[in-house]
């Protein structure tokens, strides 16, 4: 019954079985599938070659940190003309490929960062232990704002910034969220009209 109720928390994974430690939950899961895709050539193959275990970070669950032990299966792939013997199954929805830390886990911290300034998030990432330092909050805000296709702007606040203080300047647009819509190499009033036109 338990196992049930947690499956239904893990897209693409079912529990096998559910622990608690103290303040911590571990949960040992798989996936549900039972093919996967060569991550090369995309040929669907049922052949498991071995196993090997993962350990993300998940959101916790209400005062437990959740400790996931997930059960990942290699694959042979079965195309002859593929370069790639053996394959790992992903889970696109639930965790991306080499990531240490689930989607969700991932958004929520992304959201915390937009909202915040990067201390004040790690702060609070471990006050809601969900952990990690100030690096690994702009890699992630780095990583996020490359794969998301920036909404467009309708308000352009402009102002001036120092590159080499007292010698070159630029000017710097930001929106009204604050975000930085682009740095242009001076402050004159031609650059700006020009970046405009664009």
């Amino acid at each position: 019954m338990l196992n049930d109720l947690f499956s239904r928390l893990l897209p693409g994974l079912i529990v096998k079985n559910v622990e608690q430690d103290g303040e911590q939950i571990i949960l040992e899961a798989q996936p549900i599938h039972l093919t996967a895709l060569c991550t090369s050539c995309h040929t669907s193959s049922s052949r498991v070659h071995s196993y090997y275990w993962g350990h993300p970070h998940d959101l916790h669950l209400c005062h437990l940190v959740v400790k996931l032990r997930l059960s990942v299966r290699r694959f042979r792939c079965l195309n002859p003309l593929c370069q790639r013997q053996t394959f790992a199954e992903q889970l696109p929805q639930f965790l991306a490929r080499y990531a240490r830390r689930t989607e969700r886990l991932i958004n929520s911290l992304y959201h915390l960062s937009q909202a915040l300034e990067r201390i004040a998030t790690a702060r609070l990432s471990r006050h809601l232990r969900m952990m990690s330092s100030t690096d690994t909050l702009l890699r992630l805000l780095r990583r996020k704002s490359v794969n998301t296709q920036p909404a467009p702007v309708r308000v352009l606040g402009v102002d001036d910034w120092a590159m080499r203080k007292r010698v070159t300047y630029g000017t710097i647009l930001v929106d009204l969220r604050h975000r930085v819509v682009d740095l242009l190499e001076d402050r004159t009033s031609d650059t700006l009209a020009n970046w405009l036109i664009k």
